[in-house]
């Protein structure tokens, strides 16, 4: 769970994510966390 954090910052940061977008962008970050988990059946 560690590591597939990291790798997921490490690929955020190389796609051009920066920490004010991250705070901007959250509640949409949630919003598709919540759907993708619902089409996946895991909610």
């Amino acid at each position: 769970m560690l590591l597939a954090g990291v790798r997921s910052a490490y690929l955020w940061r190389q796609l051009g994510g920066r920490r004010w977008k991250l705070a901007l962008q959250r509640g949409q970050l949630r919003d598709t966390a919540h759907q993708l988990s619902r089409d996946m059946g895991l909610d």
